[in-house]
């Protein structure tokens, strides 16, 4: 598990004269390493200038371990870097991950395991999850090599001896302590040796916290907008010197004070190096996911993980976690994005679990996980989602509702001759249209003249926002609502888009292309394809649009596809004529031959001799309408069959439609036992009881007489106070609505990625691209940060010129 170093600063034996960027550090001493005093504390002892080269040297923007039992000993950096490792560490804190259950060793006839209330009886401790014991944060910063390595290497495991960490902690002189005060010195300002030669007047710390706020706004102001810092030339004499300088000469010349403090600060202390611009932006990341995880508090989560590729062509993870808030909202968040040159689904995995140690998350804390129909996601032997339930049985995983939905369209259009020579037709016409401007302006003309021509003869109606311009698009390839649109759009344009061909027959170098095109839209089985796709598309539109919701629940969508299956099979049974009356009357209006239903249907070019024995009205009805209608149902009903049935019938049992006309004691008890951590000492009966009691309670209180929902029923439970009564139902609740529907949230996440790294910006290197991505996706938290804790965990970053 490994968390970003931040930019360390450079040797200081190396040059009297070093600088970061356009910050110049000032002129000090050889950084001491440390060796134990005669009191026990560490004290300072000089450092060879060269020291034996087995030292570990840090790079620019390198990556510390997390995890304590992992960690590179601090003797082994250079002792010139290890104060900057200690001010990297102690900016972090400990790692401490907040996990239900702690693996359990036996000692003695009984299990023992780690405890989270130690946490708070010690500040200093941190849990390692690869080794499953404590350590001690301060004594690793601070460890010589000789004093006791019990909380430093070997760490504790001895869970039934609680009393070895006060002994750790030891007397007032102990050498823990001493670590601690080490610590406490090393973060404090003025403390450091380069610090006491000098001093700063009031005034010129003013002047720097303005600039540090000035720079500070700027960066806000460009990552929420997703826009670049940087131009090609930001020289003084440079026309446009980039968002960021420009922003800031903006601020000067409408504030003095801003220009002052800018002038006062000569040419090595103005705090708008690209260095100090990427250390803000990671400071503005790192407090907005501090207050999602704050949000998420000791609750449980869900996770939904993608991956897709950027503009440089670099394989990106993106996660998204989903939990319930203290209002009884869901609440899905980005957390951070993931460069994986592996997409194995091992390789996926580690680096989840990096990502969230990184915020003080676990893979015990998960309680649902949600992707796409990958197999290095989903597989049953060694997909992502088999090796979290390995390590946590309780994550259970949900497929994308949205990504089955697209999957049934696929496999109608893949297994239906006809419906896929239709989308091949279609993709047809949008590519010729879309492939040339001059095409795309003669369509707008086309347009104007038609609808105009409505208007007057008062085929539709007029108003503001009515009749605007038009344009088609292509069909994407992961949502269904994009089909839906784009054939909406032919079918408005159906008119326009023969005109625009029959002028462009005669275009040589359109090479024959619109009158095949001509030939394929004039046609009566094309025309009843698009209208039939349309109507199909029309009935789950509504389950589409739905399942892009962020704070949708797994049991209305649930609900949402029987009602779409129900839709269509009453379209199935009673639809036929109204369809075929449209689709006539559209071909009337339109000019193309309708043929007679009992004539013999001869497909395409083939001759009578060789077509089958079928009527028009039995391939149109049969083969087409009601054969299409079945395999979307019949899709639907397969794709949405979900693993864990039984789970979501259980769950089915919350809804509070109908005044809880679903509501089932015994199946709410078998859902706690889907998650034994969390009602681990609540007996069967317990559950039961307060279960008759809420049930009783809710249907005497108007506030849940017109609820919809699980959600809904959620929600009322905190406003009314009730979820501290009946805290088992509220649990169960949380489980329920924790569980993923679709993965759109995080499909948004890369359409932002597209927008913060694109073809301009093709060289953002990992780290800056999530800094930017997280401020940029998660706006709503990002300005509620405080200006004053990004300022404090910028300054912590590296030594500071002057300290606030």
């Amino acid at each position: 598990m490994l968390f970003k170093f931040f930019t360390p600063i450079p040797r200081f034996s190396e040059s009297n004269n070093s600088t970061i960027g356009n910050e110049s550090t000032i002129e000090a001493s050889p950084i001491l390493s440390t060796t134990e005093g005669p009191s026990g504390e560490p004290s300072s002892t000089p450092s060879s200038s060269d020291p034996p080269s087995s030292f570990k040297v840090l790079k620019k923007g390198e990556y510390l371990e997390l995890d304590p039992g992992k960690r590179t000993p601090i003797l082994d950096y250079h002792p010139n870097d290890q104060d900057e490792v200690r001010r990297a560490y102690l900016v972090n804190g400990p790692t401490r991950p907040n996990m239900t259950d702690y693996p359990p060793r036996k000692i003695g006839k009984r299990n023992r395991s780690f405890n989270n209330s130690w946490y708070k009886d010690n500040d200093w401790l941190e849990y390692s999850i690869e080794k499953e014991v404590v350590f001690c944060l301060p004594c690793y910063l601070y460890y010589n090599g000789t004093s006791n390595s019990a909380f430093v290497i070997e760490g504790l495991r001895c869970w039934n001896l609680k009393n070895k960490l006060n002994t750790h902690v030891g007397e007032l002189n102990s050498h823990h302590r001493n670590c601690v005060k080490a610590c406490a010195n090393l973060m404090k300002k003025n403390q450091s040796i380069e610090s006491s030669f000098v001093k700063h007047s009031t005034k010129a710390e003013a002047d720097y916290l303005v600039r540090v706020k000035a720079s500070l706004e700027a960066v806000k102001f460009l990552v929420r907008g997703g826009i670049a810092f940087r131009a090609h030339n930001e020289g003084e004499n440079s026309i446009y010197k980039g968002h960021f300088l420009e922003f800031i000469e903006a601020l000067g010349r409408n504030n003095e004070k801003i220009a002052d403090a800018f002038k006062s600060g000569g040419g090595n202390c103005k705090m708008t190096s690209p260095i100090i611009q990427k250390e803000l932006a990671n400071a503005c990341a790192v407090e907005t996911v501090k207050k999602i995880v704050e949000e998420i508090g000791d609750g449980f989560i869900s996770v939904l993980v993608d991956e897709s590729g950027d503009c440089s062509g670099k394989e990106q993870m993106a996660v998204v976690v989903r939990f319930i808030d203290d209002r009884g909202f869901i609440v899905e968040r980005f957390i951070g994005i993931v460069h994986v040159e592996d997409t194995s689904a091992k390789a996926l995995k580690d680096a989840l679990e990096t990502l969230l140690s990184g915020f003080g998350l676990c893979i015990s804390k998960i309680r649902g996980q949600g992707y796409d129909g990958a197999s290095n996601m989903k597989g049953q032997f060694g997909g992502l989602k088999t090796l979290i339930q390995k390590e946590n049985p309780q994550a259970y995983y949900v497929h994308c509702f949205a990504h089955q939905l697209q999957l049934a369209l696929v496999s109608m259009a893949r297994k239906r001759e006809d419906v896929d020579w239709f989308f091949l037709e279609v993709s047809r016409i949008v590519n010729f249209l879309r492939s040339s401007n001059k095409r795309q302006s003669l369509l707008r003309k086309k347009q104007v003249a038609h609808f105009a021509n409505l208007i007057e003869d008062e085929l539709v109606e007029t108003g503001t926002g009515l009749n605007q311009e038009l344009s088609i698009a292509r069909a994407g390839d992961t949502r269904w609502g994009s089909h839906f649109r784009t054939l909406s759009r032919l079918i408005d344009l159906f008119t326009p888009i023969i005109e625009v061909l029959e002028d462009l027959k005669s275009d040589r170098y359109s090479k024959g292309e619109p009158k095949s095109l001509l030939f394929v839209m004039q046609t009566f089985g094309f025309v009843f394809m698009l209208h039939l796709m349309v109507e199909v598309l029309s009935l789950t539109n509504d389950l589409s649009q739905a399942l892009q919701k962020g704070d949708q629940d797994i049991v209305t969508a649930m609900q949402l596809v029987q009602v779409s299956k129900k839709r269509l099979q009453q379209m199935r049974d009673n639809g036929w004529d109204a369809f075929y009356e449209k689709v006539v009357d559209s071909c009337g209006n339109l000019e193309i031959d309708v043929p007679n239903m009992e004539s013999r249907y001869v497909k395409g070019y083939k001759s009578k001799r060789l077509a089958p024995l079928l009527t028009n009205l039995n391939y149109f009805k049969n083969d087409c309408f009601l054969h299409v209608i079945d395999f979307i149902m019949k899709e639907l009903g397969d794709r949405f069959t979900p693993e864990n049935v039984e789970l979501l019938n259980c769950v089915a049992c919350l809804n509070p439609y109908s005044s809880f006309q679903d509501f089932d004691i015994k199946s709410l008890v078998r859902l706690a036992r889907f998650y034994p951590n969390d009602f681990e000492n609540v007996s069967d009966k317990e559950l039961s009881s307060q279960l008759e009691t809420y049930i009783e309670c809710v249907k005497m209180d108007d506030n849940f007489s017109k609820l919809k929902g699980i959600s809904d029923l959620c929600r009322t439970l905190v406003r009314t106070k009730k979820h501290k009564t009946f805290g088992f139902v509220y649990t169960l609740l949380k489980l329920a609505l924790s569980l993923p529907v679709a993965t759109a949230s995080v499909e948004r996440v890369f359409s932002g990625m597209k927008y913060v790294k694109n073809e301009l910006r093709n060289r953002m290197a990992n780290s800056w691209l999530n800094d930017c991505l997280v401020a940029f996706v998660e706006k709503e938290v990002f300005i509620t940060v405080d200006d004053l804790d990004i300022i404090k965990r910028f300054q912590a970053m590296s030594k500071r010129r002057m300290h606030l």
